[in-house]
């Protein structure tokens, strides 16, 4: 992928550009202190639960080509859009553009998966207390369902469709690490079941597509 990595991003629109093979954006803390992902918004206020459900995308989409999977969470979604270039992400909050970037696709052999990078990537770049946390990946023929682990043992249930699996949800803010911390980032693992009904483990940085 061309370019994935996430740079922080100051808040209001701005340009994600992802270097490598894939693009995401990093967003911004709001105590100044950015935290990256290695990959590129889930239901209410997630921060206190152990597993998150996939969230249920909005009724209704701001843009002219209907996302190929989607995420809300209070004022915060994030739509991840597959075509013949790429995949386009775009993170909203209130509507508006806060976030945007373009990932390059690889060539995913049946059964695998990869994260558009190597570590979760997240903020509070809306300025509510919450952390706005997200993983994207691709997902081989054969894969039937993604969930990913974080650092923290936090367990997050994917949208998978057409290849493309996202996670997003609500993290905790910790403001004592590093003047705003989010425990959640980090290398996290990835679960597949394929159609066979087994499970396949691998951790993010080992099959991330970007640095």
């Amino acid at each position: 992928m061309n370019e994935m990595n996430r740079r922080p991003a100051q808040p209001g629109t701005a340009q994600q550009s992802l270097p490598g093979r894939a693009s995401q954006a990093l967003l911004v803390a709001s105590l100044g202190v950015a935290v990256a992902f290695g990959g590129v918004a889930l239901a209410a206020q997630a921060a206190s639960a152990d597993e998150i459900p996939a969230s249920t995308p909005p009724s209704s989409a701001s843009t002219s080509a209907a996302p190929t999977v989607e995420a809300t969470h209070d004022a915060w979604t994030i739509a991840v859009s597959k075509s013949a270039d790429g995949v386009e992400i775009t993170q909203t909050v209130d509507g508006a553009v806060a976030v945007s970037g373009h990932a390059d696709l690889v060539d995913v052999a049946p059964g695998d998966v990869t994260s558009l990078g190597p570590w979760v990537a997240g903020s509070d770049f809306d300025f509510v207390g919450v952390g706005r946390l997200n993983a994207v990946g691709q997902a081989g023929d054969d894969v039937t369902a993604v969930t990913i682990t974080t650092s923290t043992g936090r367990v997050v249930e994917t949208q998978l469709k057409d290849g493309i699996w996202l996670a997003a949800w609500n993290g905790d803010l910790d403001t004592e690490a590093g003047g705003g911390g989010l425990p959640d980032s980090g290398v996290f693992t990835i679960t597949s079941v394929t159609a066979d009904g087994a499970e396949h483990t691998v951790t993010s940085v080992d099959v991330a597509t970007t640095d």
